[in-house]
């Protein structure tokens, strides 16, 4: 975590060792990292600090303050933009906002389909992401009624037949199945 003087880092860097960090629960090192670090930002400061103290409240448990934070950033980076929307979607749903969690996801597919760089594959994991996204809120806001245990087996198989985890997304989906 050295700082040499006249050093300079990408924001993709960045962001990536803060994401490590706070995937470790190495929330200390994390804050300590950006600032420190932020100085040297060669591009996408704002958007950076924002994405990362997005990341960091998140795993604190401060979910508004997270979603505040994220609905400030506007990364030219696609990449970027999807792991914001992830995030965001995510909360949402962590904290029960269900009617927010679907319109997250209806604008997120939206996306997608617009998103001309986005590789097909990619397309079809973040599609999957979102259907059993959609069906873990209707289970949990108990739209399914009787056939509760039916769709609980199929959320669990749809998940393991997932074809990528990029960015996390089936691991986050399988340990927030459990709780199903």
């Amino acid at each position: 975590m050295e700082n040499i003087p006249g050093n300079k880092i990408l924001y993709p860097d960045f962001l990536n060792e803060v994401k490590i960090a706070v995937r470790a629960n190495e929330i200390e090192w994390a804050e300590k990292y950006i600032e420190k670090n932020k100085y040297i930002l060669v591009e996408g400061r704002d958007n950076t600090l924002n994405f990362c103290d997005g990341l960091i409240e998140h795993k604190k448990g401060n979910h508004d303050k997270a979603l505040e934070l994220l609905s400030r950033t506007n990364f030219p980076n696609f990449i970027l933009k999807l792991q914001v929307k992830i995030l965001e979607l995510q909360i949402l749903y962590e904290m029960e906002y269900f009617e927010r969690a679907v319109s997250a996801i209806d604008n997120f597919r939206h996306y997608i389909k617009r998103e001309k760089t986005i590789k097909d594959d990619f397309k079809k994991m973040f599609i999957e992401f979102l259907n059993i996204t959609g069906s873990m809120l209707k289970l949990k806001s108990g739209s399914f009624g009787k056939e509760k245990n039916y769709y609980k087996d199929k959320i669990r198989f749809d998940i393991s037949k997932m074809t990528g985890n990029q960015f996390g997304i089936k691991l986050w989906l399988m340990e927030n199945n459990k709780s199903l």
